[in-house]
């Protein structure tokens, strides 16, 4: 586990972030790491939220960039896709049945 100080705050009495909250951070799951943080330290939402961003800022090297422009594209993509798929079915069946 990685102790958190962050240099503009006081010392968070040591609590510590779970190595399973960095991995998750590694691969770009921010909310994934804040829900692990709070189930394992029983910090409340906001505690857990300032300890992952306080982290973020710390190990910026470490922490996976994934921009939300990607995400974003990523699923209207698959939205666009998956309505020329419905589409596409509906007008062979209107084509089979007229």
């Amino acid at each position: 586990m990685t102790t958190l100080q962050p240099d503009n705050q006081q010392p968070d009495n040591g609590t510590q972030l779970p190595a399973q909250a960095i991995a998750a951070l590694s691969r770009g799951r921010k909310i994934e790491a804040i829900k692990i943080v709070r189930k394992q330290t029983g910090l409340g939402l906001k505690d857990s939220k300032e300890l992952i961003e306080a982290y973020e800022q710390q190990h910026p090297q470490s922490v996976a960039a994934t921009p939300a422009g990607i995400t974003a594209s990523k699923s209207r993509y698959s939205m666009t896709v998956g309505i020329l798929v419905l589409l596409l079915v509906a007008l062979m069946l209107a084509l089979m049945f007229f």
